[in-house]
């Protein structure tokens, strides 16, 4: 029966063409087995036919949330082109589903044909979703626009009394909010709330804007218990121009440290700005070239492109990674090369191996 029938569906085992999964939804009464037959056919759509599909359901021709969010997904993994009016009237589906699985469309699809400014006006909308969840997305896509997704600062800002999505909104706002001042205001409160005082003082780093209440405040952090806490107001700081004393070896000491990733990959960001202040951290540095995690060495690849003047061994280490597993430590590393002067002669040897059985992206960077 029907409990039989549902068993083969959700296992993919009946391979049926399309207009045979509609018999077979048309003719069961049980809406379980509906659902699932839908998001079967959904499953085997290629992509025009997908493309189809979702306009059908926009317009309301299909009332099953799951299956309409199923095919939101497919549509992410296949790279399928909907019509920007299509994507708008589903992001304003009663189901929650649908609408995570919309903004999840809109942050994957290339913006040649998903225009920025779409991108920001739907995720300033989403930001107000009553779903944690799809508000959450919306904050992390305006993070990934960067200084474009800045016309959402207020937006942002006003979504900074949720607490459910408050980290995805203050990291977006470091994000977007460059040299805004407003956006600098708004974080200050949270650099009183221990849960929310490292975030706020990243996203200040970001954004750039001096301000003194800030500045006297992350001073007195910078006696904070917590290593994370101290770094993370050292590095606010430096991006206000006012780098305290002992800046270099604090920050080489969170690289050092068994702290979490992202603290270690902020240090290291951090001492980039310090440019040649940075020299008492190269110890560190250089030990980072070679940890375990890609981002730390991708963190060190980029900070020693700030520094000046790098040294013969530091050349070196820096073209072993040339080899590096991680595609895009791979990619950074001729660039930093490029700016070492006469001591990337040093390089040379490593170079020269690279290109041999370089892809085309790699091979230009490389020349």
């Amino acid at each position: 029966g029907d409990v039989y029938k549902r068993q083969l569906v959700h296992s993919a085992r009946v391979n049926l063409d399309l207009s045979s999964w509609a018999q077979l939804a048309r003719e069961s009464g049980d809406s379980e087995l509906q659902c699932s037959t839908s998001q079967v056919r959904v499953r085997q759509m290629d992509a025009d036919t997908l493309g189809s599909y979702l306009s059908q359901v926009s317009q309301g021709a299909d009332t099953l949330g799951a299956v309409h969010a199923d095919g939101w997904a497919r549509a992410c993994l296949q790279s399928v082109r909907v019509p920007i009016p299509v994507i708008a009237q589903a992001a304003g589906c009663s189901d929650s589903r649908v609408r995570f699985q919309v903004m999840n469309y809109q942050a994957t699809s290339p913006s040649d044909w998903f225009p920025v400014s779409a991108t920001v006006r739907m995720s300033v909308d989403a930001l107000a979703d009553i779903s944690p969840a799809v508000a959450r997305c919306a904050a992390r896509i305006l993070a990934t626009l960067g200084h474009e997704g800045r016309e959402a600062t207020q937006a942002l800002q006003s979504a900074l009394g949720r607490e459910a999505i408050r980290s995805e909104v203050i990291d977006a706002l470091g994000a977007v909010g460059t040299e805004s001042q407003a956006a600098v205001r708004s974080l200050t409160p949270y650099l009183n709330d221990r849960r929310w005082r490292v975030a706020a003082l990243r996203a200040m780093q970001s954004i750039g804007c001096s301000d003194p209440a800030v500045v006297s405040k992350a001073r007195v952090l910078l006696g904070d218990p917590s290593l994370t806490v101290q770094s993370s107001a050292a590095g606010c700081l430096v991006a206000m121009g006012k780098v305290p004393p002992g800046a270099a070896r604090l920050f080489a000491n969170v690289i050092a440290s068994h702290a979490e990733n992202e603290s270690r990959v902020h240090a290291a960001r951090s001492l980039g700005l310090l440019g040649a202040g940075a020299k008492p951290a190269l110890p560190e540095l250089r030990a980072a070239l070679r940890d375990r995690d890609a981002q730390i060495r991708l963190a060190a690849v980029s900070c020693f492109a700030e520094l000046p003047e790098l040294e013969t061994d530091t050349v070196v280490m820096l073209a072993s990674l040339l080899n590096d597993p991680d595609d895009e430590i791979r990619l950074s590393v001729p660039y930093v090369l490029a700016d070492c002067g006469s001591n990337a002669k040093a390089a040379l040897p490593s170079l020269l191996a690279a290109l041999e059985g370089a892809d085309e992206l790699e091979f230009e960077g490389l020349c």
